[in-house]
Order: C-alpha cells, then structure tokens, then sequence
C-alpha cells in the first residue's frame, strides 16, 4: 500500500470518526469537553491529510520536490500545535497567544517562500543564487519574528509590533527578490541599474517603515516620510520592469506592464506630497484624491498586465519535461503510463503512439492552440506556419528554441 493510500485512508476514517462522535454525542448526552476533543482531533487530521495530498507522489518512484516536502514539514508542526491547542482547552500553558501567532507566520512564510522553493532546483546561476537568498532571509525573518514574539515579555515589543515588522521584511525579500531578475542573463547594463535602483529603494522604503513601526512617536519629519514613499514607488516600478525584461511578454501586456511601472512612480510621488501635507498640517484635498485614484489605476493596469499574461503566454518560459502521459487503452481498457513515442500497452500488447504539440507565435510567443488554420497571430499579426519541429517524439524530450510542449 502506498504512502498515498494510507494518507487517503486515514482522512476518511477522521472524517467518519468525526461524524461519528458528533452523532454519538447528540444521541447520548456527555461529557461535551472530551466529545469536543476528539471531534476537533479528527477534523484536524482529516484537514492535514487533504493539505498534504497535492505534495504525494502519485507514481511509483517519484519523489516529492523541495517545496512540498517543506510543505509538509510545516503542516507537520502546525498540526502539532493545533492539537495540542485542542487537547489543552486553548490554554497551551501560557502560551496559546504565541502559539496561534506562530501557526500564521509558519504558513506566511511558507506561502511567500514556495515560489522560490519551486524553482530552486529548476535554475542555475545568478538566479539560483537568488531564489537561495530568498529562501534564507524569509526563513531567518519569519523564524527572527517567531522567537521575538515567543520572548515578548522580555524584549518589551508589542505583538502589533512584530506582524507589521514582519509583514515589511517580506515585502523587502519580495520586491528585491523579483529586482534581481535584473541580473540574470541576457545581461544589459539598464536591466542592471533597474535592479540595484529597486534593491535599494526597497531597503530604504522598508527601513523607513520599520522605524515608524517601532517608533513611539506619532510625528515624524517630512523628509523622511517623503523618501520612504518615493522609495517604495521607485522599486515597485523597478519590480515590474525587472519582469519585464525576464519574461517573454507580448505587446499588449508589455504596454500594460509599462504603464503600471510608470503609474507606480506617480502614485509614490503623490504619497510623498500627501506626506509631506500631513506632517505641514496644511492638505490638500485633490492629493489624496489623486493618490487614491493612481492607486486604483495600478491595481487595474497590473490586473489587466496578468490576465493578458495567463491567457495568451501559458507556460512560455517553463521548461517542460515530459516522459508520458496516463491514458487509457483503447483495445483492453486498462489504464496506465505510456511514454512518449511508440509503446506496447502492457496488458493487451496494443501499440500507442503519444506525441505533443504545442503552437507558439515565433514571433510574440502567443499562444495559438485555439487559432483557426489560415489565420494570422491575433497579437502581432505574423502568419504561423505549422511545423514537424512543434512535436515530441522520445521519452524524455525537451522542448528547445521557442517551442515549449504543454502538458495541458
């Protein structure tokens, strides 16, 4: 039996003793602490299993990658604590407060560190280092919050101190992680200076917050507001144009994207003079109008930036490898694993042929799986021609050039 039959098993028996405590208890009244318990005990685990089915292996042989064993330690600790938050009446010793703290910086962290930890072991170079850089600042941040929140007492900092600290080091890690894309190959001195300008801004603009946060003072000078929103302006916009320079964008969500970086160093501009008014006591009322409506102008031009992105780029830049495919046989029935290229099913001997094919603008990198045959690339007009070179033949072929194969 596999690990993934056992974890599948155990859910539906969690979910079953559940129902079944809960039935018992209402028939026949008793002790509703212990009922609670058990109830609250298999809920949880019967949660933690189906959070921990996408990171099993669903073949044989097949190991789990970096981001879901990690996945998996952290369901491990916060299902820990969860029981033991149940089994303790919520009391924990003194320590329920910390403990449910922990739990939400524990998945924070996780959540913001699942990209790089995905592509950890898919890169090389420059931005292997990065997502590595990555990874280590979000576990020491949000392990640093963690025991400052556990030593509370002895650190004199308040918790609505802490999550706000820590909320800021992971918008540093964030937005100077996707600056760093800047330096990857090809390299180009303006995709460089992008990113040391939004390395930088993002430092300033984080340390700028963090001493508000910490401050207990209320009245801060203009200046220092004021840098702290242009540098936050600054390296949001040199964020986008970071990824702009590293994905393969067509025109329209090129347009898009450099209309968002654009907008975003309006929008810190009009934070700085809505700074600078509130700290002169003399405000205007069409700044913070302003303000507002930029920011609303970001949300959508960065909205329409990644729709376009998803619906006409699906997977431009991944390196698919594919061996094969599950199918069912066509003579027999059965289903199973077939390679690619030309293989016997293995129970009726019946020959399968698997290939894929994926159709891409050569050009734009439009993805034009759903064109009509005759028609021209709906972005940039370029007329595609259909290729032999567009198929996978061979177990484990790669895709190479501009044609990726899509598993979907």
């Amino acid at each position: 039996m596999t690990l993934r039959r056992v974890i599948i098993r155990t859910m539906l028996f969690s979910l079953v003793a559940a129902a079944g405590c809960a039935i018992l208890f209402i028939l026949v009244p008793a002790n509703s602490t212990l009922a609670g318990q058990f109830i609250g005990t298999s809920i949880v685990i019967a949660v933690a299993c189906a959070a921990a089915l996408p990171a099993l292996p669903k073949r044989e042989n097949q190991r789990p990658s970096l981001e879901w064993l990690v996945g998996l330690a952290v369901l491990g600790i916060e299902t820990g604590i969860g029981l033991l938050l149940i089994w303790t009446d919520g009391n924990f010793w003194g320590w329920e407060e910390r403990a449910i703290a922990s739990m939400f910086l524990l998945f924070g962290g996780y959540a913001f560190a699942f990209v790089p930890l995905r592509h950890l072991g898919k890169t090389r170079g420059p931005m292997h280092l990065a997502c590595e850089l990555a990874v280590g600042a979000i576990a020491l941040a949000t392990l640093g919050v963690i025991a400052a929140w556990a030593l509370r007492p002895a650190t004199g900092f308040g918790g609505w101190q802490l999550i706000p600290t820590w909320w800021v080091m992971m918008a540093w890690i964030v937005v100077s992680g996707i600056c760093a894309v800047g330096f990857t190959p090809p390299p180009s001195i303006a995709r460089r200076t992008v990113a040391i300008v939004g390395i930088f801004g993002a430092t300033i603009a984080s340390a700028v917050m963090i001493v508000v946060i910490h401050s207990n003072s209320n009245t801060f000078g203009a200046p220092t507001l004021m840098a702290g929103s242009l540098s936050a302006g600054l390296a949001s916009s040199a964020a986008v144009l970071s990824l702009v320079g590293g994905l393969a964008l067509g025109t329209a969500e090129r347009r898009c994207a450099l209309g968002l970086a654009g907008m975003l160093i309006v929008s810190g501009v009009l934070a700085a003079c809505l700074s600078a008014s509130d700290t002169s006591g003399r405000g205007d009322d069409w700044i913070p109008r302003l303000f507002f409506a930029s920011v609303v102008a970001d949300g959508c031009l960065g909205l329409a930036a990644l729709i376009l992105y998803r619906v006409g780029r699906r997977g431009a830049l991944r390196e698919w490898e594919l061996d094969g495919t599950d199918l069912r046989c066509p003579r027999c029935g059965k289903k199973g694993f077939f390679k690619i290229g030309s293989h016997p099913c293995g129970h009726c001997g019946l020959r399968v042929l698997v290939a894929f094919e994926d159709e891409r603008c050569p050009r734009c990198k439009h993805d034009l799986q759903s064109l009509p045959s005759g028609h021209p690339c709906p972005e940039c007009g370029l007329m595609p021609e259909r290729s032999a070179s567009n198929y996978l033949a061979g177990a484990g072929s790669t895709s190479s050039g501009d044609q990726r194969a899509m598993s979907d």
